[in-house]
């Protein structure tokens, strides 16, 4: 199976309690997975549809016109998104914590469906106005659920 090496460098640096950066790529796909001490903290990628703002829009939370406001709020106060959409009661912080974690599975999934490769690990402190903390072994259970049709 190809995902088990991504599986088993997440299980690495889990183990290793290790912050910092895992790149994971492909052709026109980049996905960063965020650790502190060994938990993740965040999973972004470079592809528009899986921005925060785009979940918002998907899960309802606002149309397309709304994000748009709520994207210039958060540049001109230098906040992120996130934030932005709290402080605005877009949602609340359980609603954008589920958000956030729901983004995070589905990126994980796509980096283990999808074929992509290890790039690089780079150590760095990253501090994330809502991290996540979830372990391998959550996402590892809601990839199973998934698969055998649970949602």
């Amino acid at each position: 199976m190809e995902h088990t090496g991504i599986v088993d460098h997440i299980r690495k640096i889990q183990r290793a309690t290790k912050t910092g950066r895992l790149k994971v790529a492909g052709k026109e796909q980049a996905i960063q997975i965020y650790f502190q001490d060994g938990s993740i903290n965040a999973i972004s990628s470079n592809s528009e549809r899986d921005r925060l703002g785009q979940h918002l829009v998907r899960e309802g939370f606002i149309n397309s016109r709304e994000l748009h406001k709520l994207l210039r709020r958060a540049a001109q106060s230098g906040t992120a998104l996130g934030e932005t959409a709290l402080h605005h009661k877009v949602l609340n912080a359980q609603e954008l914590y589920q958000l956030i974690q729901g983004q995070a599975f589905q990126l994980f999934k796509r980096c283990v469906e999808s074929g992509l490769q290890i790039r690089s690990f780079e150590s760095s402190s990253n501090r994330f106005s809502f991290p996540i903390h979830v372990e391998l072994d959550w996402l590892l259970l809601e990839w199973a659920r998934d698969r055998d049709g649970f949602y």
